[in-house]
């Protein structure tokens, strides 16, 4: 499977998991939408770049992650998916994936 251009929508993403361990295998970026503040917040920390590849340290520091340099969560949502609407700049391009977890 090649890298998705358009990023697909993580609904009920809890801590990130599906989107760690899958969706950003094969996906530039994924957006996380879930209600819950606590597990977004825990997805939020466990899907933030590593200090060390952001400040130009080691190379390949992410690549323990199981995805690409430079494949990252975009968008984090706190809402229940039937409020979820991306902004507007991220809406006019279709998503062709979505996982519901």
């Amino acid at each position: 499977m090649t890298a998705r251009a358009r990023p697909p929508a993580d609904c009920g993403a809890g801590v990130g998991r599906v989107t760690e361990q899958l969706l950003l295998a094969h996906c530039t970026e994924v957006d996380l939408v879930e209600p819950s503040r606590h597990l977004l917040a825990a997805a939020r920390a466990n899907l933030a770049p590593s200090t060390s590849a952001r400040d130009g340290g080691a190379a390949g520091a992410d690549a323990g992650r199981g995805y690409p340099p430079g494949h990252a969560a975009a968008g984090f949502f706190e809402m229940g998916l039937q409020a979820f609407s991306p902004a507007p700049k991220r809406r006019a391009r279709a998503r062709d994936l979505a996982s519901v977890t």
